[in-house]
Parts: C-alpha cells; sequence; structure tokens
C-alpha cells in the first residue's frame, strides 16, 4: 500500500488529498477544500478501485477503500517518461521509468471508438481552446490544447468528462491538466492505450 488512512482516524478532507497525492493521484494543492479538484481525483480513486458510485463524493465505501488504497501497475517500461490510458477503468496514467507517477480520471470513446496500442505524440497544440472538425467538415466541439496521438484522435482537454466513455474517440481530461501533460511531453512521447 501507498499511503492509507487508519481505521481510528476522523477522516478530513486535507488528510484524504494527503493519501492520494502519496500514492499518485493528483488532488491539486494540499489545502483541506473539498473542491472541484478533490471531487475530479476522488472519481479517479473510485474508477481505479473499481468502485460502484463514481461520483467524488466520499461515501463510506470510499472511505473504506482509502484505508486499503493501492496503486495500479504500468503495463509498459520505457526509460522515458510516457501515458498509458486504461479503457476499462477510464483512467490516465503518467508512467515514469516503469512506475505510475500520476493517475487522472478520463473519458475515451463510447461503443469502443478510441483506438488501442502504442503510439507517439506527434502534434502539440499550445494554443487553449481549438474547435475540432470532423470527417464531414463540420465542427465536433471544443478542445484544450489537444495532444494528436493518431489519425483524428487526441488527447485535450474537455468541459464534459463523465465518468464512462463518452467522446467519439479522443481521450477527454480537465483542461487543467492538459497544462500538467503539456510540461511533461513532447512531440514523440509515446501512448501505450490498452
Amino acid at each position: 500500500m501507498c499511503g492509507s488512512l487508519s481505521y481510528a482516524q476522523n477522516i478530513d478532507v486535507r488528510h484524504v488529498q494527503e493519501v492520494l497525492e502519496r500514492s499518485g493521484y493528483r488532488p491539486g494543492p494540499i489545502d483541506g477544500i473539498k473542491g472541484e479538484k478533490t471531487r475530479d481525483i476522488l472519481i479517479a480513486f473510485q474508477k481505479s478501485h473499481g468502485l460502484p458510485n463514481r461520483d467524488g463524493r466520499l461515501d463510506e465505501e470510499t472511505k473504506i477503500a482509502l484505508r486499503n488504497i493501492r496503486k495500479p501497475d504500468a503495463k509498459k517500461s520505457f526509460e522515458e517518461v510516457h501515458i498509458e490510458v486504461d479503457i476499462d477503468r477510464q483512467l490516465l496514467y503518467v508512467v515514469d521509468d516503469g512506475e505510475i507517477q500520476k493517475i487522472l480520471h478520463v473519458s475515451t470513446g463510447k461503443a469502443g471508438k478510441t483506438p488501442t496500442g502504442t503510439f507517439r505524440i506527434y502534434e502539440k497544440v499550445t494554443k487553449g481552446w481549438v474547435t475540432a472538425i470532423g470527417r464531414d467538415g463540420q465542427p465536433q466541439g471544443e478542445m484544450y490544447k489537444p495532444l494528436k496521438f493518431y489519425g483524428p484522435f487526441y488527447i485535450h482537454g474537455s468541459r464534459l468528462i463523465p465518468s464512462h466513455p463518452d467522446s467519439l474517440g479522443c481521450v477527454r481530461i480537465h483542461p487543467r491538466h492538459m497544462s500538467f501533460l503539456h510540461r511533461i511531453t513532447q512531440v514523440g512521447t509515446k501512448v501505450v492505450i490498452y
């Protein structure tokens, strides 16, 4: 276990944030405030631990799981930082030297539309919000700082990141995490999707 809550301990938000941070989740600042960032990372935790409620609430099942927190294993080990996307769990992992460093909540393509395999980022759009254009030439929606990894598929920031597959095939993530991903990736960074 990477860090856990003791059974006797009164669970407070600051402590939950500390435990999640030590375990590879990325709650944002450790400030004791259960805001949007903490809710988002609790959703990632709930997905990772197979909990039925994936709503970011600190319910009884989540509290019990926090006492037995575990970090998933990376599927691949490369010498450089890479990204893994677990479609079943709807999670993105930042992996360095075979060890998961960060775990983030995502939404991938519905009906199996997200491609699987090993890819490389070949385009980084540093501009903020851009409009995605579909194969038919029609606007498909907005993307924040997209990272293109295969054909028309991107990892990109979105205003809508449900707990289930919902996109046309891209990997959606909260916009604040895209700035983080831009800092740690470059053209050529591997993306493993399974």
